[in-house]
């Protein structure tokens, strides 16, 4: 009889013990290393720092303002995917397009031209080594 009460908390235990655990979210550091995930936010904040430095250099009354938010914008939904652990390779390319049309816009200095094309290197880069 105390055999089989030990034997039910224990196989209690496990079960409350698995049920926790698959009730907690996904964690990005559960789909990629440590390393790898921190030099990923390096280069996102890295990109979103180089953008704004652009923007607040350019002319006030550019017409291309919104290239900078749609640059921001998909740069946020790939970071979000990325901290979720649900990264598209579709995003880098969608980011990477943004930043191009960026890119284009002649009213850029050129450190901030410069900035912008190493980033744009290393999101490819990025998506040559992340890709499917």
């Amino acid at each position: 009889m105390r055999h089989t009460i030990i034997q039910a908390l224990i196989g209690s235990g496990l079960l409350l013990v698995g049920l926790n655990a698959s009730a907690q979210p996904p964690r990005a550091d559960r789909y990629y290393s440590r390393g790898e995930f921190e030099n990923t936010q390096s280069l996102f904040r890295q990109v979103r720092a180089d953008i704004d430095r652009a923007e607040r250099n350019s002319d006030e009354y550019v017409e291309n303002r919104p290239r900078f938010d749609r640059v921001r914008g998909e740069l946020s939904e790939l970071q979000r995917q990325w901290d979720e652990g649900e990264y598209a390779p579709r995003q880098v390319d969608t980011v990477i397009v943004a930043l191009q049309r960026v890119l284009a816009d002649n009213n850029l200095t050129y450190r901030d031209r410069d900035a912008l094309a190493a980033d744009l290197s290393q999101l490819r880069d990025f998506r040559a080594n992340h890709g499917y």
